[in-house]
C-alpha cells in the first residue's frame, strides 16, 4: 500500500513538473542595510492586463540573512521549473513576460524575461542588472477599493473581473497605484439575496451611469451601487383589464419599480343578466384605485357594483288612444331580480316634474296599466316618462333608469267620493273590463272596471284554494266608469283572484298581495 502511494506521487510530480518549461535562469536577490546583509520580505508579480491586477506568483522572505551559496544571496528563484544550476532555489517562478518584484517599498518592472536577473536592496534602494527590460520602478503603493451595492447577495466588476454575491458591507480589493484608472460597473436586473430583483438606479455620489470610472490612485472605500427593488403586481379580474395602457386578460403581471406607479382599471362586462362595473382593487383587505404605486409583490383583485341590466328588458308604454297608458316589459333571465319598480315622470305646460315611484311587481307580472293618465294620439298637454326598475335581491341594488316616452293627458275619469267615476264626456263604454292596480300591491289596491249597460254586478275576492275572502260589490250599478277599492290587510301574502258578474259577463283576474 505504501508503494503504491509513493507512486501515485511520483506520477503527480511528474505531470506537475512536466506542464511547465524549465528554465535555466534565475532571480538572485541581495538585501542589505550598511553593507550587511538583513531580513527583508520579497515579492514577485506578473499583470493581469485584462483586470488591471498584480497577481503574486512567488516570494516569500529573505531567510536568513544570505543563506544562499555561503552568504552571497539572501534568496534565489527558479524561473518555471527546477533548474540544472539551482536545484535547491529559495522558490520557484511562473514563467511570464512581465513581472513586478517587490522588496521592502520598492518595486521594479521587468519585460521581455528570458535570462537571469540580479535584484540588489541597499539602503533602501532597489536596483537590478541583467538582460531583461526594465520599464518601471519606484515605490509600491496600494489602495482600497471597495466593492458595494446597497443590497446583499449582487455582482459586480472591477475592470473586468466579476465578483458575486457581495455582503451588504462588500468587499475590498486592493490596487497598486501604477495599474489607475480602474473602473467599476454595476449589474443591472440581478437578484439579491432577498430574492427581488434589483433595477439600476445611481452611485452614491450622484453619478448616474452604471460605471463609475476611479481616474486617479486613491482609496475608494465609500462608493455605493444603488437599485431600485422591482415588484411584481398581479391584477386578477372577472372581465378584461386596462393596464398600463393596453388590454389584458386575467391574470397579469406587470414588473414595476419600487415607488413607481402605473394605470390598471378593470373593464366593465355584463353576465347573466347582471351589469358589473369596476369600482377598484382590492389586496389583502385594503382598497386601492388607479394609478397603483409599487411597494411590494401584490395581488390586486377587480372589484365591481353590481346591477340588473337594462339590455333585454325591452321596456315600452303605449296603448289605445283614450285608454290607460299600458307599460309593458320583460323579465330580467336572473331570478336572483324579483322584483320591478314603475316610475312614471310627467312634463306638464312645459314642466318636468320629479320622478314618482308607481308601484312595485314581482316577475311574471311584466305588464301595468297606469289609469291616471290616457294615451294620446300626439302631444297635447303632456309628455310621459316611464322606467320599469330592476331590483338584484342578492346585491340589494336596481338597475340604472332608462326612460321611454309616450303622450298622454291626465285620464278624464274621476273617482267620486262613493268610489265611482264621473267621466267630463257623455262616451259611454262600448265593453265590460275590470283591472286592478297596483299590482302587486300592499295592502290596499283599486279595481277598475266599466260597465257598457246598467245591471246588477257582483265582484267577489278568492283565495288560490277557491275560498271567498270578500265581496266588494253586490248591488245594481248604472253604465259606465266604476272604481272600488279592496283592503287586504287582514290577509297573508299570495295569490288572490276577483271575479265580475255583470248580467251575462264574467271575467276573473288575479292579484298579487306582498307583504
Amino acid at each position: 500500500m505504501r508503494y503504491f502511494r509513493l507512486t501515485l506521487l511520483a506520477f503527480f510530480l511528474l505531470l506537475t513538473c512536466s506542464s511547465l518549461k524549465a528554465n535555466d535562469w534565475e532571480f538572485q536577490f541581495s538585501i542589505k542595510q550598511s553593507g550587511q546583509f538583513i531580513s527583508q520580505g520579497i515579492s514577485v508579480y506578473y499583470y493581469d492586463s485584462s483586470a488591471k491586477k498584480y497577481i503574486g506568483c512567488g516570494g516569500g522572505t529573505s531567510l536568513n540573512y544570505g543563506n544562499w551559496q555561503s552568504g552571497t544571496w539572501n534568496a534565489v528563484g527558479n524561473i518555471s521549473g527546477v533548474s540544472g544550476d539551482q536545484e535547491n532555489a529559495t522558490f520557484t517562478i511562473p514563467n511570464y513576460d512581465e513581472y513586478v518584484v517587490v522588496i521592502g517599498t520598492k518595486y521594479v518592472r521587468i519585460q521581455n524575461c528570458c535570462a537571469d536577473q540580479t535584484f540588489y536592496y541597499s539602503d533602501g534602494s532597489l536596483t537590478t542588472e541583467g538582460n531583461n527590460q526594465v520599464v518601471a520602478s519606484g515605490t509600491w503603493a496600494d489602495y482600497s477599493i471597495t466593492l458595494k451595492n446597497n443590497f446583499a447577495g449582487g455582482g459586480m466588476y472591477i475592470n473586468s473581473e466579476y465578483h458575486s454575491n457581495i455582503p451588504l458591507s462588500g468587499i475590498t480589493e486592493s490596487r497598486e497605484g501604477s495599474t489607475f484608472p480602474h473602473t467599476l460597473t454595476a449589474v443591472d436586473g440581478q437578484t439579491g439575496s432577498d430574492s427581488y430583483k434589483r433595477l439600476w438606479k445611481i452611485w452614491s455620489n450622484s453619478y448616474s451611469s452604471i460605471s463609475q470610472d476611479l481616474s486617479s490612485a486613491g482609496n475608494y472605500t465609500t462608493l455605493e451601487a444603488q437599485f431600485d427593488k422591482e415588484f411584481n403586481l398581479t391584477f386578477q379580474a372577472s372581465g378584461s383589464m386596462y393596464i398600463n395602457g393596453s388590454t389584458r386578460s386575467s391574470s397579469w403581471t406587470e414588473y414595476v419599480r419600487d415607488q413607481y406607479s402605473i394605470s390598471a382599471y378593470g373593464n366593465g362586462y355584463t353576465s347573466n343578466g347582471l351589469d358589473y362595473t369596476f369600482t377598484n382593487w382590492t389586496s389583502v383587505g385594503q382598497s386601492y384605485s388607479s394609478p397603483v404605486t409599487a411597494t411590494a409583490h401584490k395581488t390586486y383583485t377587480a372589484s365591481y357594483t353590481v346591477k340588473p341590466t337594462n339590455s333585454g328588458e325591452y321596456a315600452s308604454a303605449g296603448g289605445t288612444v283614450g285608454q290607460p297608458v299600458v307599460v309593458t316589459w320583460t323579465d330580467n333571465p336572473n331570478t336572483a331580480v324579483n322584483q320591478f319598480q314603475i316610475w312614471r315622470r310627467v312634463k306638464h305646460n312645459g314642466v318636468t316634474g320629479d320622478p314618482v315611484l308607481l308601484t312595485t311587481v314581482g316577475r311574471g307580472v311584466q305588464t301595468y296599466t297606469d289609469y291616471d293618465y290616457a294615451v294620446t294620439s300626439g302631444y297635447t298637454n303632456d309628455l310621459l316618462w316611464y322606467d320599469v326598475r330592476a331590483y338584484y335581491s342578492t346585491g340589494n341594488t336596481y338597475s340604472d333608469p332608462d326612460w321611454t316616452a309616450v303622450y298622454g293627458m291626465e285620464n278624464p275619469n274621476i273617482q267620486s267620493q262613493d268610489g265611482q267615476f264621473i267621466t267630463t264626456t257623455t262616451e259611454i263604454p262600448t265593453d265590460y273590463s275590470i283591472a286592478n292596480y297596483p299590482n302587486p300591491f300592499n295592502p290596499t289596491t283599486s279595481i277598475n272596471y266599466q260597465l257598457p249597460e246598467n245591471g246588477f254586478v257582483t265582484i267577489k275576492v278568492y283565495d288560490m284554494l277557491g275560498k271567498e275572502v270578500a265581496v266588494l260589490v253586490n248591488e245594481n250599478k248604472s253604465a259606465g266608469y266604476h272604481r272600488v277599492n279592496f283592503d287586504a290587510s287582514k290577509l297573508t301574502s299570495g295569490v288572490y283572484v276577483y271575479t265580475i258578474t255583470a248580467n251575462n259577463f264574467i271575467q276573473s283576474k288575479k292579484m298579487l298581495l306582498m307583504k
